[in-house]
């Protein structure tokens, strides 16, 4: 379809304005005897729109051409005209025409019956689509196998359940509409659209769909995007726009979500309900086939002094675009000590030393926080965080790897990081890895997921951000994702050949010249496809997994580089631009789809580079705002007008620890779990650090208690950072803070040796541990009563001084 006859098909569903009215859709074309089209109406005045449908006068030109029945327009016989709507002075005239008002026409099976199951809720898991079905009929769920639904209803029970002598007696007609009993209660309304359909269907022999009809090529929301205020309600349509260039109107059949509950609620009936500030996606599926609309509620104009904000790159730009929306108002920025320490925690996982801190102070040169995000970027401490966060993403550790294993994946992890190599390079590398696990490192991601359809589910959440384990078995109850796309997917996988080598936990890599992975409800192989992607003839015998690498890598995947992106956005503004950041299903849509389509963009311009999505991210002026809440963005946690504090991650919070007390922590066993116990292992030298090390099975109770995740699934949800009362007991009482605090080689100890001046130990505890000075009133506060102590109840006032630093929200939480 041209790009004209497109930009004309969607002006064909812009509204109506004319004197004072807003109509949608601004063209009304009914094309068959089932068809109908729902109307949004509203006023336009001075102070704003009213009610949407209230007050208004609807009538049909010329009378009999169609008719108004709850709501909906329904067609009466061919032929042109107009609708006309009036509300006092105002009024507005739509384009109306009727067409296919012919006996000849059969529904479609696929086209109209399957949908209206659907939308009727009649094939969903809680319905017939259930594993078992529900009152002897099973149905596939959501119509993912036509052809079996289309026998179940008219040839089982020996096709009692229609009847085509007289289709309004038949069982699944009257069952629906609850004129006998049915466990599903009523389903179906009478003379509706989708009652007459139905009936007409089986009066014409309930035949299976005709190739000739029209399918649907997309689903378009109107209006897209709406403004309201809070305890308004706003209608909006759903239209189905066909391949011959047709539309449909599918607002009844359709299914609605909203991504934020929290500011906007969507009923059943597709009436959306303000109910708090910002912006809520609202989405609308209908077979297998998802359109978003966005809705807006502004936040109240702030009062009082606001700081200013100022750009510094186009981050900024775009965010305060949206901001200015929205009525929200960003808070301040952030002190250099507070930016020092925020971007050592986020981008190091460390803690600024009292000497960085000073050399920070000293340097008054224009551009000295870009310099300093360089020197971040080009830290040792950065290779070894990074290397760390890809080992997670690609869940590394014991008990699934041999320990000589996890070296090695942990080491090309680091490698890849510490010289700088694309994203798109490492990923290559890792799906297309051949030979020993041990020397290349990257190929025991093979041995980590050595089913097939666990392989393939893993590779859709690290490299495309899309969980698409629910079409293992029927197709994905919130994305378009089928059970045969997903089928297709997973025989990409089927010959990957891996065999013990001769080292102790070593593998061997191949690609296979046969195997296939069977369908799962057909126990056919489907062709290998990548997910909305071009497919592999099963006959050919080159290395899957290069098709599959192509296609990843391709500038037209719409998700490959949209999924590095947003994970790296999530790590440092707490929350990615799609949230979950593994969950880019069309029905999540992005909260600033502009800034991640231009990341994503940028990302791969630039080869690739995560740093340089990195420090775009650093130098914008909106990374370094406060945490402190401006008069009124206190509610918005979606659009970044404020720094969204969180607790430190536990390997972060345990290397603090240590590196503000002196003492490190000596890491000597490992759990692999399986029911192996803890075992010894010394591999790790005193003064290894939580983010250096490269197994997840290493003990630590404290790490744990924190919420380190186990690295055992492909989701970012393993990560936990809830508090619980473990976690109260590890401060209060475990050896992790405290031995630390207490130990005779600590820092504790040298201050007390050293005959440290109770404000100089002060003094040093806040610039490690907080990045700043202590206020006069806190410095009093700590020193107060300190000169009169003897040497062991002044270690005991300084030992519950470090206490008191390193349990306070301050230190645990980076801000």
């Amino acid at each position: 379809m041209s790009a004209v006859l497109v930009a004309l098909l969607v002006l064909a569903q812009l509204p109506s304005e004319q004197g004072g009215l807003s109509v949608h859709p601004g063209r009304i074309v009914l094309r068959d005897p089932w068809d109908s089209q729902r109307l949004v109406i509203s006023g336009v005045a001075r102070a704003g729109s009213a009610p949407g449908g209230d007050g208004f006068k609807v009538s049909i030109e010329p009378p009999g051409l169609a008719e108004m029945n709850d709501g909906l327009v329904i067609p009466l016989r061919n032929g042109k005209g107009i609708l006309r709507v009036r509300s006092g002075p105002l009024e507005s005239t739509v384009p109306l025409e009727v067409s296919g008002q012919s006996d000849g026409l059969v529904p479609d099976f696929k086209g109209h019956v399957e949908p209206a199951l659907t939308g009727l809720g009649c094939n969903s898991g809680a319905c017939h689509g259930a594993l078992a079905g529900k009152g002897g009929l099973k149905l596939s769920l959501r119509a993912y196998d036509s052809d079996a639904d289309h026998s179940a209803l008219v040839f089982q029970m020996l096709g009692r359940r229609i009847d085509r002598h007289d289709a309004s007696r038949s069982l699944m007609v009257l069952k629906a509409l609850g004129d006998i009993p049915h466990g599903g209660g009523r389903k179906l309304a009478k003379n509706s659209p989708e009652h007459r359909m139905l009936v007409d269907w089986i009066a014409k022999g309930a035949p299976k769909s005709s190739p000739a009809a029209p399918p649907i090529a997309g689903l378009e929301i109107i209006p897209p995007v709406s403004r309201m205020s809070v305890g308004e309600t706003n209608r909006i349509l759903v239209m189905a726009r066909l391949q011959n260039g047709g539309y449909r109107d599918v607002s009844r059949l359709a299914k609605f979500a909203s991504a934020q509950e929290s500011v906007a609620g969507v009923g059943a009936d597709g009436i959306v309900t303000a109910t708090g500030h910002g912006e809520a996606a609202i989405s609308a599926m209908f077979n297998n086939m998802v359109a978003v609309s966005r809705t807006q509620i502004p936040f109240a104009v702030a009062q009082g002094k606001v700081e200013n904000f100022k750009p510094n790159n186009w981050i900024d730009q775009a965010l305060a675009s949206r901001w200015a929306e929205l009525n929200i108002k960003a808070s301040g920025p952030i002190s250099d000590e507070e930016f020092l320490r925020r971007l050592w925690l986020d981008c190091l996982g460390t803690l600024p030393t009292p000497g960085q801190l000073s050399e920070f102070r000293a340097d008054n040169k224009p551009g000295k926080r870009d310099r300093w995000i360089e020197k971040a970027l080009e830290s040792p401490e950065y290779v070894d965080y990074w290397a760390y966060k890809w080992a997670e993403l690609f869940l590394v550790r014991s008990g699934r790897l041999q320990q000589s294993a996890v070296w090695a994946f942990h080491d090309a992890l680091k490698k890849s990081v510490r010289s700088g190599q694309g994203w798109d390079t490492l990923s290559r590398e890792i799906l297309l890895a051949r030979g020993s696990t041990l020397r290349g490192g990257l190929g025991n991601f093979y041995s980590l997921h050595r089913d097939p359809a666990e392989l393939a589910e893993a590779v859709a959440v690290t490299f495309l951000g899309q969980s698409i384990g629910c079409a293992k078995c029927h197709n994905h109850p919130m994305e378009k994702w089928t059970q045969d796309q997903y089928w297709s997917f997973v025989n990409l996988f089927g010959r990957v050949g891996l065999k013990s080598g001769e080292l102790d936990g070593e593998m061997l890599v191949a690609p296979l010249a046969v195997g296939d992975v069977p369908h799962l409800r057909t126990g056919r192989a489907m062709p290998p496809t990548p997910l909305d992607g071009p497919s592999l003839s099963l006959v050919e015998t080159r290395d899957r997994r290069a098709h599959l690498t192509g296609w990843l890598l391709s500038p037209d995947n719409p998700f490959f580089a949209r999924a590095q992106v947003n994970r790296i956005w999530r790590h440092f503004f707490s929350r990615g631009l799609v949230e979950p950041d593994d969950d880019l299903r069309q029905t999540n849509p992005s909260v600033l789809e502009g800034i991640l389509t231009r990341l994503a963009a940028d990302f791969r311009a630039a080869g690739h580079d995560n740093k340089a999505v990195i420090r775009a991210i650093l130098r914008s002026s909106a990374y370094q705002l406060s945490s402190s809440p401006s008069p009124n963005n206190q509610g918005d946690d979606q659009f970044f007008s404020r720094y969204l504090p969180r607790r430190l991650p536990a390997e972060v919070l345990l290397d603090a620890y240590s590196q503000v007390t002196g003492v490190p922590t000596l890491f000597d066993g490992v759990t692999p779990g399986g029911g192996n116990g803890t075992t010894k292992y010394s591999g790790y030298p005193l003064g290894t650090r939580s983010i250096q090390l490269p197994d997840a099975a290493v003990s630590s109770p404290f790490l744990d208690s924190f919420g380190r995740p186990e690295r055992l699934q492909a989701c970012s949800c393993e990560r936990t950072s809830e508090t619980g009362v473990s976690q109260v007991l590890q401060m209060a009482n475990g050896s992790a803070l405290n031995g630390k605090i207490s130990s005779s080689k600590g820092t504790v100890a040298d201050m007390i040796r050293n005959g440290d001046s109770a404000e100089k130990m002060v003094v040093q505890l806040f610039r490690s541990a907080l990045t700043r000075d202590p206020e006069p009133r806190e410095l009093a506060s700590f020193t107060a009563r300190v000169a009169s102590l003897q040497e062991q109840k002044r270690r005991e006032w300084l030992e519950d001084c470090f206490w008191a630093v390193l349990s306070s929200k301050e230190f645990l939480l980076n801000h």
